[in-house]
């Protein structure tokens, strides 16, 4: 699935694409997100990457709900992530 931006460059999600990182580490997918005091919110469910710049631009976050039902997703700019862990992805609101 492609979504276009406002400038029309195609964002495509990593889970859809043929796109393979050259740093493993990069892929954020499946890691716990916290805010800057320490709160968890959801987890990466995935990234949506500039389909010409090839450079991740949103996080795909989940939150809320159980066992994924219920869930809520939102896109958080790569801007907001402050910091990246073993297990964790900080981001300020």
């Amino acid at each position: 699935m492609t979504h276009k931006t406002r400038a029309g460059i195609g964002l495509i999600r990593l889970g859809n694409s043929d796109f393979v990182s050259a740093n493993p580490e990069d892929d954020l997918r499946g890691k716990a997100v916290y805010d800057v005091e320490g709160q968890r919110i959801g987890s990466v469910g995935d990234l949506y990457i500039d389909r010409q710049e090839r450079e991740v631009r949103f996080l795909e976050v989940g939150a809320g709900g159980f066992l994924r039902m219920g869930e809520k997703h939102f896109l958080v700019p790569v801007e907001a992530v402050v910091e990246v862990a073993e297990d964790r992805v900080t981001i300020e609101p």
